[in-house]
């Protein structure tokens, strides 16, 4: 098989395999060799998702259509509309009626999984990696200026080891990551006399995927099931652009609800006081936050808030996670924890008490603030580091997670937009804002993004959506 760009100036990619073993082989060639012969079939794509090695042999995913979907100043990113799935090579291994069986049910939930991804792409920005993180980069001084792929997150990354004999290859140019997420952009938002760009990032991480009642807890990398790094970006009129970072995942600690026929299945937890193996889990998890989130002098906090119920299995496992935090405090102590149990369910219960969450947010207002939000000046100066991030959580880390989240992206907006004269911060301005047109847009997002994060954990819309619609 040949690679070639039909416009550019990218070398061609040959990969050919053993006859013996199978194995693929790759290499960089200027022209089509002449004994080659004429090529079977010619497909035109826009960008190499991956190779999959199955029963048959070697397979190749292929990005067919995609669409432009955010083209702003400040990045610009495509979203997958078609993936097909390829033979690489014009003859595979003969396989028995069992095993093409397989390999055909294997090619069916490979492009199912395409179908349920949203999946974006950018070949001139960095979206895996937040406004932050960009700019801590600028500052690292390079002899050269590093691919594009290299600089990537590795946790949102989903491509990263189906193109690892391109990297070996170093074939930079046809290496794209692709990240599974949610995006929206709104521009032209109105905010009193200003109109801002309101860009809208839901990252979701390749690690410990899975659906819900199958991936909780954590892995013994750290890795979280349902772990979501969520960025909102404003860009002003004079290209100042400010961003603010949260993110959520499950418990971080060894877990599991496996599902049978009662409507709540029993929680089972690993005992981190006695197996250190938990806790060395949970203390790789917080420390890859507080390498992923500090600022550029390193200063991070993290705010912990657990939002499970305070009694039963999940009065159970909130003990088990405030303990395993409790323990490895002394560890981290470079990064100061703060670890918030605030029962979601006992507080907003009956009707009309949504109210009781600025309860939460009066709480941990101190040191919310602290922890500030991002902020670029138009000169390309920082005026501002986020140093922490609020890590939220619930069972599932989807409904009431959504709607404490999007409280705390409120209340830094306000900030971000430098709109606190005249509001009571202490109240008013935790549920809502003055600005109603604002409030559409914002509130119509959040819901987007409730609805989007869990179809692709749960498989179903969202719940709670009533608060996050209308507050």
């Amino acid at each position: 098989a040949v690679f070639e760009e039909l416009e550019g100036s990218h070398e061609k990619i040959l990969v050919s395999q053993e006859k013996d073993t199978g194995v693929r082989k790759y290499e960089k060639i200027k022209s089509i060799p002449s004994d080659l012969g004429s090529p079977s079939q010619i497909v035109s794509f826009d960008h190499i998702y991956g190779f999959y090695d199955l029963l048959s042999g070697s397979y190749v995913a292929l990005v067919m259509e995609s669409e432009s979907f955010v083209s702003i100043p400040l990045m610009n990113i495509r979203k997958v509309k078609k993936i097909v799935v390829l033979p690489l090579f014009r003859s595979g291994r003969i396989l028995s009626e069992l095993k093409q069986r397989d390999e055909d049910r294997y090619l069916q939930l490979l492009n199912f999984a395409f179908s349920e991804h949203s999946l974006f792409f950018s070949t001139s920005s960095d979206i895996t990696l937040t406004q932050q993180r960009i700019a801590k980069l600028a500052q690292v001084k390079q002899t050269s200026e590093p691919s594009l792929w290299s600089r990537a997150d590795l946790r949102f990354f989903w491509n990263r080891d189906l193109v690892q004999d391109l990297i070996v290859l170093q074939a930079d140019d046809w290496i794209v990551p692709f990240m599974s997420a949610f995006i929206e952009v709104r521009t032209d938002v109105p905010v009193d006399d200003l109109k801002i760009t309101l860009l809208f990032i839901s990252r979701r991480s390749r690690y410990r995927q899975g659906c819900r009642f199958i991936k909780r807890g954590l892995d013994e990398h750290g890795n979280t099931g349902n772990f979501v790094e969520t960025e909102q970006i404003v860009v002003f009129p004079d290209n100042k652009v400010t961003a603010f970072v949260q993110i959520r995942g499950s418990i971080p600690v060894k877990w599991s609800s496996p599902v049978h026929m009662r409507y709540e299945p029993i929680v089972y937890i690993e005992d981190a006081t006695e197996q250190s193996q938990v806790l060395e889990s949970t203390q790789k998890h917080i420390a890859e936050l507080a390498d992923k989130y500090s600022d550029n002098n390193n200063n991070i906090s993290i705010l912990l808030i657990n939002l499970i119920d305070n009694k039963k299995d999940q009065g159970r496992l909130g003990v088990a996670y405030k303990e395993a935090i409790d323990c490895i405090k002394p560890k981290v102590a470079n990064c100061p924890l703060h670890f918030i149990w605030f029962d979601f369910h006992h507080e907003c219960k009956q009707k009309g008490k949504w109210k009781n969450l600025s309860k939460l947010v009066i709480q941990v207002d101190d040191l919310f603030k602290a922890q500030k939000f991002f902020c670029k000046l138009p000169n390309g100066q920082v005026a501002s580091w986020q140093s922490g991030v609020i890590r939220t959580n619930c069972m599932d880390n989807l409904d009431r997670t959504n709607v404490v989240q999007s409280l705390f992206a409120r209340r830094s907006l306000i900030y971000q937009l430098n709109k606190t004269d005249g509001l009571d911060m202490a109240d008013k301005a935790i549920m809502d804002t003055p600005w109603k047109n604002f409030e559409v847009v914002f509130k119509t997002v959040w819901t987007n993004n409730a609805n989007a994060m869990s179809l692709g954990y749960a498989g179903t819309g969202a719940l709670k959506v009533d608060f996050t619609k209308t507050g």
